[in-house]
């Protein structure tokens, strides 16, 4: 029975990740191609029935799941010198599991801190059943940042060619520009922020997103004991 039972979950993961192969490539096409209907579309799914939520698509979370994933394989290296850091820094830095939740996580910010700034200007609460729309499409929207934007850097770290190392420059900027724009569209949008002021909240996010990491990254190497 408990063989059995092992072959049907086998039969599901294997299944689930080749909808995932199928689905990741069209899910973040949606996200280049029309990311001013990420909310409309994360509100529609998430009205659906749980079995039938973003059963075209990837749902937002796992999207930034997988897009961190594929990320973190490009900069594998980076961690794997973990002299210098504490124990909690060694624990993260020891598996690639804990390094990619915690990818995941950092890159989990900006999508917060827009996703409470929007509920909260339209007078609403900081509450799950609130959060969840304007969180997801915001996970949405940075998951081609998460996804390009290692690959761009370790291409421009590999590659001594000018012309190469300039064109991931641009593309770099580019990718960059996209996802300002976008975010403070949305902030426009969904939010109700007029432009000057969603570019404002925009700005003072990402400057408290990296705050916020700086810290993190702080805590990480900072002796958790005295000798």
């Amino acid at each position: 029975m408990d063989f059995l039972k092992i072959l049907r979950s086998a039969e599901e993961a294997l299944y689930e990740v080749m909808m995932w192969l199928l689905l990741y490539p069209r899910t973040i096409w949606l996200i280049l191609r029309h990311p001013g209907q990420l909310h409309a579309k994360v509100s529609e799914e998430l009205t659906q029935a749980d079995d039938l939520r973003f059963d075209d698509v990837i749902s937002p979370p796992m999207t930034l799941l997988i897009s961190v994933g594929i990320g973190s394989a490009m900069t594998a290296g980076d961690m794997e010198n973990v002299e210098g850091l504490n124990a909690l820094g060694q624990f993260i830095g020891n598996s690639a599991y804990n390094d990619w939740l915690f990818s995941a996580g950092i890159s989990s910010l900006l999508p917060l801190i827009y996703a409470a700034r929007t509920v909260l200007h339209r007078g609403g609460k900081i509450r799950r059943d609130c959060l969840r729309a304007p969180f997801y499409a915001n996970a949405w929207r940075i998951s081609p940042v998460a996804l390009l934007l290692p690959l761009l850097i370790a291409l421009y770290a590999l590659t001594a060619w000018p012309v190469l190392r300039a064109t991931c420059g641009i593309a770099i900027a580019l990718l960059l520009a996209w996802y300002s724009w976008v975010t403070a569209k949305a902030l426009m949008d969904e939010g109700g922020y007029r432009p000057l002021r969603a570019s404002l909240v925009y700005l003072t996010g990402l400057f408290g997103g990296l705050i916020v990491t700086l810290l993190i990254m702080v805590a990480l190497i900072y002796p958790t004991s005295t000798t």
